[in-house]
C-alpha cells in the first residue's frame, strides 16, 4: 500500500502537464533521493548537473546574504553537510563516483558563453526534440519565495543569459577552503 502510495505522488502532481518535465533540485544526486527516484519514479532517470567552481558559488551566497543584512556572510557556508553548498557537493561527489550514465555534467560557463550548444547537451542527453531558445529576453514564469529564506534576490533570473560579475572580498580562511573543495572537486 505504502509503495503504491508513493509511486502515485508524481503522477497525480503533474496531472494535466504534457511534454517533458524538469524538476528542480540540487539534492537529487544525494543517494537517499536516487533511491527513492529509482524505487518510485523511474529506473532510467536524466539528471543534470550544473557545475561551478566553488569560489564563484561562495561570492555570490556572501553577495546576498550581505544584501539582505546577515550580520556573518560567511558564516557556515561551508560546514560539514551544511545547505545549500556542501551538501549538494556531497550529492555530486556520490554521483561522480556511479558514473551510471544518468548524469549529463555542464558548466555554468559554457552555459553563458555559449548557452545554444549548453543547451543542445541537454536535449541529445534526453533524447528531446530541439527547441529554439532566445537567451536574451528571458522572464521568470514561476519565482522562488526567497523571503522565506531571508534571501531575497537568490533566485532572481535576469532578462540575459550572461555572467554577473560579483565583487565580494572573502575571508582568507573562508577562501583557501573554497579553493581546497574546487581542487578535490575539480571545479576550479
Amino acid at each position: 500500500m505504502q509503495d503504491k502510495l508513493l509511486t502515485s505522488i508524481p503522477e497525480v502532481f503533474y496531472q494535466g502537464v504534457e511534454g517533458n518535465i524538469i524538476d528542480k533540485c540540487r539534492s537529487w544526486t544525494l543517494p537517499a533521493n536516487l533511491e527513492l527516484i529509482d524505487k518510485y519514479i523511474t529506473k532510467s532517470p536524466k539528471i543534470i548537473v550544473m557545475l561551478r567552481p566553488i569560489v564563484d558559488i561562495v561570492k555570490s551566497f556572501v553577495l546576498i546574504r550581505d544584501m539582505n543584512g546577515w550580520n556573518n556572510p560567511e558564516a557556515g557556508l561551508l560546514d560539514n553537510g551544511s545547505e545549500p553548498i556542501m551538501r549538494s557537493l556531497d550529492g555530486i561527489k556520490h554521483a561522480k563516483s556511479i558514473d551510471s550514465g544518468q548524469f549529463l555534467y555542464l558548466w555554468y560557463d559554457d552555459l553563458v558563453t555559449n548557452p545554444e550548444q549548453t543547451i543542445n547537451k541537454v536535449y541529445d542527453f534526453c533524447g528531446w526534440e530541439k527547441f529554439n531558445h532566445q537567451f536574451d529576453n528571458i522572464k521568470n514564469l514561476t519565482p522562488e519565495r526567497d523571503d522565506l529564506l531571508g534571501l531575497l534576490g537568490l533566485h532572481d533570473i535576469r532578462p540575459e543569459l550572461k555572467r554577473r560579475e560579483v565583487k565580494v572580498k572573502l575571508s582568507d580562511e573562508l577562501y583557501e577552503k573554497a579553493i581546497q573543495l574546487d581542487k578535490e572537486m575539480g571545479t576550479q
